[in-house]
């Protein structure tokens, strides 16, 4: 007899959801659009009719143990309250692990979806020989979770983790939260290539400046042509890599956590982020703490948040 958990990802765009043993083999995915200027109710039942599918599936004697789900915004503590989450503006303050128990009949868990992510990352991922680390996603914005012994700090009230709000700069732009100054306005996907496009004057011969008069740049763009030389690229990520050391100094600082997994779309500029980031900690953190920082990439790319929701059912 076989046991699963369903694993679910709610993104802006779009809802991931996977059939996940107990040793993190993905047997079945499906995924539907985020309708999140809905009704919750809505999600709730794209939720039912994905694990319905998983069930009806299954042979007579493997079964579902529960479903776990990764979502954005705070989570209160009792594991189903999800209150106010960014890009789903239809929602306000929900009981979903109610919701989706109620409609499904299986236990649920619901986590933030960093947190989720970085759990996965612990459990089948780069963390598992890692008792302790922080997870920094970077993509569109930049997201954060916190694991200590093996489990997922949450803080007192659900909220720890929210790490693109470090501000770094009490005067700088203005983030999307109200504060300013907060990494995430510097190093979140689409500030990285607005600062390399105000950059392209300064790199006529770049062939970014090229394709910068052609169409908007990607970051996707910024990673092919460092990996050829490309000393705008090159320039821009050592920015990045900078400006997520000066974070990751902080929270060295605070938590005494050495190692620090990095994931999402934006890592995948490897050690043209990694090295200046690791450089900047290693010349400005406590002599004390910092020769034996480790920056570690993640390793489950756009599966951490399923494997991770999945993971929260066997192992949370």
């Amino acid at each position: 007899m076989s046991k699963y958990a369903v694993g679910v990802d709610v993104g802006g765009t779009t809802v991931k959801l996977a059939l996940v043993s107990e040793s993190g083999e993905i047997f079945k995915q499906t995924s539907v659009p985020t309708l999140g200027d809905q009704p919750p109710e809505v999600t709730v039942n794209q939720i039912r009719d994905a694990v319905e599918e998983f069930k009806n599936g299954l042979s007579p004697k493997d079964s579902i143990v529960g479903i776990g789900i990764g979502v954005p915004g705070v989570v209160d503590l009792d594991g189903g309250t999800v209150s106010y989450p960014p890009n789903l503006k239809g929602w306000g303050v929900v009981r979903l692990g109610d919701h989706v128990k109620k409609a499904t009949g299986f236990e649920t868990k619901v986590e933030n979806d960093a947190n989720v992510a970085a759990f996965g990352e612990g459990i089948f991922g780069s963390g598992v020989d890692q008792d302790s680390f922080v997870m920094i996603t970077l993509g569109t914005g930049v997201g954060g979770g916190i694991v200590i012994d093996r489990k997922i700090y949450r803080g007192v009230f659900g909220g720890a983790g929210e790490i693109g709000h470090i501000s770094i700069q009490q005067d700088g732009p203005i983030c999307a939260c109200g504060n300013q100054g907060c990494i995430e306005v510097f190093i979140g996907q689409q500030h990285i290539v607005d600062f390399a496009h105000g950059l392209l004057p300064m790199f006529p011969d770049s062939p970014l400046a090229r394709i910068g008069q052609e169409r908007r740049l990607e970051v996707k763009d910024l990673s092919i042509y460092a990996n050829k030389n490309d000393q705008l690229s090159i320039h821009v990520f050592e920015r990045v890599g900078k400006l997520l050391g000066v974070a990751l100094t902080s929270l060295l600082h605070v938590l005494d956590i050495r190692t620090f997994i990095i994931g999402g779309g934006v890592a995948g500029a490897g050690d043209f982020i990694f090295k200046p980031a690791e450089d900047h900690i290693k010349s400005h953190a406590l002599a004390s703490m910092r020769h034996s920082v480790k920056l570690i990439p993640a390793d489950l790319g756009n599966n951490a948040g399923i494997l991770g929701a999945a993971a929260m059912v066997f192992k949370g």
